[in-house]
């Protein structure tokens, strides 16, 4: 299995066939930065532009209040509520031993 190659490798093994390349004859041309990625590059960077104008946005601060409002009346609702009784009837309890061991678990009423 070979090993993945560094980036410092593959920089390295550019350069060399940059090198070569240019001792056979070759040139190599300066380009503005960006002109590659267009599609037409005689036109300019906004005429090839992909994206939407930008569009207003709506304030929402209206609503975020309204839901938030909307959560508190609901834990103000529940404080008050009669649902919050004890329930009557037996109980489990942990009897511990003087040490604070569990010794056993029992039923109370």
């Amino acid at each position: 299995m070979d090993k993945k190659k560094t980036r410092s490798e593959i920089r390295a093994e550019l350069m060399k066939d940059l090198e070569a390349f240019v001792e056979k004859g070759g040139k190599v041309q300066d380009i503005e930065r960006g002109i590659s990625g267009r599609i037409d590059p005689s036109k300019s960077l906004t005429a090839n532009a992909p994206f939407a104008p930008k569009q207003e946005r709506t304030a929402i601060d209206d609503v975020v209040k309204g839901l938030d409002q909307r959560k508190q009346d609901q834990k103000d609702k529940g404080r008050n509520s009669s649902k919050t009784r004890r329930r009557s009837g037996p109980r489990k309890k942990l009897l511990r031993d003087d040490f604070g061991e569990p010794i056993r678990w029992v039923w109370e009423d």
